[in-house]
Formats: C-alpha cells, sequence, structure tokens
C-alpha cells in the first residue's frame, strides 16, 4: 500500500473564471481597507451631524447602522482578499 501524499496541482483545482476572480479579490486588497475607513468616517459623521442636529430619530439611527454593517463587510472583505494573496504565493511556491 503506497501512502505517500501528493498535492494537486492548484491550477487543476480552479476553473479560469475562478483564477480571474481569485486575481481581482488579490488586487482589490487595498481598496477594501479604504473602502472600510471612509464607511466608518461617513458614519461618525452622520452620528456627530444627528446628535448636534438633536434628531437621532428611527431613519437616522438605521443609516448609521447599515453604513457601519457595510464597513463590516468591506473589513470582511479585506481580510479574505488577504489571505487569499497568501494561499496564491503559497501555490505558486510548489
Amino acid at each position: 500500500m503506497n501512502l505517500t501524499h501528493t498535492r494537486p496541482d492548484p491550477a487543476e483545482l480552479l476553473t479560469p473564471q475562478e483564477c480571474s476572480f481569485l486575481d481581482r479579490q488579490v488586487r482589490n486588497t487595498g481598496r477594501y481597507a479604504v473602502f472600510t475607513a471612509v464607511d466608518l468616517c461617513v458614519a461618525l459623521a452622520l452620528a456627530i451631524w444627528s446628535l448636534v442636529d438633536g434628531a437621532l430619530g428611527g431613519t437616522r439611527f438605521a443609516l448609521i447602522i447599515l453604513v457601519l454593517l457595510h464597513a463590516r463587510a468591506n473589513l470582511k472583505q479585506h481580510k479574505d482578499a488577504k489571505l487569499m494573496g497568501k494561499l496564491q504565493q503559497l501555490a505558486s511556491r510548489s
């Protein structure tokens, strides 16, 4: 019985569309960090404006929450893209 483990070639596991998606995600890693920072600044500005204006009502509060959720999604995209880049480098070494 042969128990040697051979790694499959990553190029064989991914379709061309998946490879292009992976490349695009890795290229956009920095953009996701910028989008996160911008979303946080917008949410903070909206919160400050609403507090100064004295109208932190339902609609403005919901908008601030939505912007914060968008920032969280962009942060997750940034982390995932960084991980994809590391995996891509690891695959290119083998």
